[in-house]
């Protein structure tokens, strides 16, 4: 997955070097905000690189949050949820209407690349002996792809900013490997595919 994070980034970054000729009237921006889906125990923040031609915007950039919660069969110790570097998004957007001088609305289609880690124990009855137990730390990994159709609009002030919010349904593709730090023979793990959800708001500038 982090290959392909990769390859979608060069090829991103390549075009819009390669179309930076202002004969082909681009406009380059910024964009920042949150947005909520089910993967994330919270918010997640992004800033986001934009590059607009026409009706159509590409956006790509890095996204911060608290990490998700890890369920499972052991007990969750790590309580502390630092806000983090989450994962990479990108995005294509269309005005299908164009640009109005105030208000405007888009359809978006997301990719997400999200990763996370967390720390947790499990504790093994001894049998036959009940009363004596094992306990062995565990470690958590996350690596999910999102994906998802969106539909929102824009309300502009001033000359280049504007402010925006969206609501979209998509997939989540999830992995999570359950690692013990003793009793290696018990590491497992699962997937993960289901519906998700998102909301969004963000504000942002464009030249």
């Amino acid at each position: 997955m982090k290959n392909l994070i990769s390859i979608l980034f060069i090829i991103a970054i390549n075009q819009s070097i390669a179309s930076s000729d202002s004969t082909n009237n681009l406009q380059y921006g910024l964009r920042s905000g949150f947005y909520l889906t089910n993967y994330a125990s919270s918010l997640n923040y992004f800033g986001y690189a934009t590059i607009k031609k026409s009706k159509s915007v590409l956006s790509f950039g890095p996204s911060f949050g608290k990490r998700p919660y890890f369920h499972g069969a052991y007990i969750n110790i790590n309580s502390k949820k630092e806000m983090k570097l989450n994962g990479f998004d990108i995005a294509y957007r269309i005005h299908p209407n164009g640009y109005g001088k105030i208000f405007d609305f888009y359809f978006q289609f997301d990719f997400f690349q999200k990763w996370a880690k967390g720390n947790g124990y499990k504790t093994f009855s001894n049998y036959p002996n009940l009363y004596d137990d094992t306990k062995d730390n565990i470690q958590v990994k996350s690596i999910a792809m999102q994906l998802f159709f969106e539909y929102g609009f824009n309300i502009k002030f001033l000359k280049y900013f504007y402010l925006g919010t969206a609501l979209g349904i998509g997939n989540k593709f999830e992995k999570r490997y359950f690692i013990q730090e003793t009793l290696t023979q018990f590491n497992y793990q699962e997937k993960e595919i289901g519906l998700d959800f998102i909301f969004r708001a963000n504000v942002g500038f464009r030249l």
